[in-house]
């Protein structure tokens, strides 16, 4: 949660709602009915989890570096260079 929600739930009484305030969301206000203790989870239960959003932002890295250093050329399936495509209208087409 974002720091602000953190701070107004944090200030409640269970029953009580917040003054109206603003995040980088929009404004809220919040009624807090209850509270629950986190369990904090085992290395072993989220580990698949971390190795995955780990690789995940290796591979855009990469990505976003080749992308960035290195022309992209685009062929067609015969072989021949895909010409540039012409700017499409901001508008989309009614049919």
């Amino acid at each position: 949660m974002v720091p602000e929600v953190v701070a107004a739930a944090n200030s409640l009484e269970i029953g009580g709602i917040s003054q109206p305030f603003q995040s980088q969301f929009g404004w809220h206000l919040i009624k807090l009915e209850d509270r629950r203790a986190v369990r904090v989870r085992e290395f072993d239960e989220v580990r698949d989890q971390l190795i995955e959003e780990a690789s995940k932002e290796v591979v855009e890295n990469l990505v976003t570096d080749l992308r960035a250093n290195f022309p992209i050329e685009r062929f067609n399936r015969d072989g021949t260079p895909v010409e540039d495509e012409p700017e499409s209208s901001a508008e989309p087409a009614n049919e």
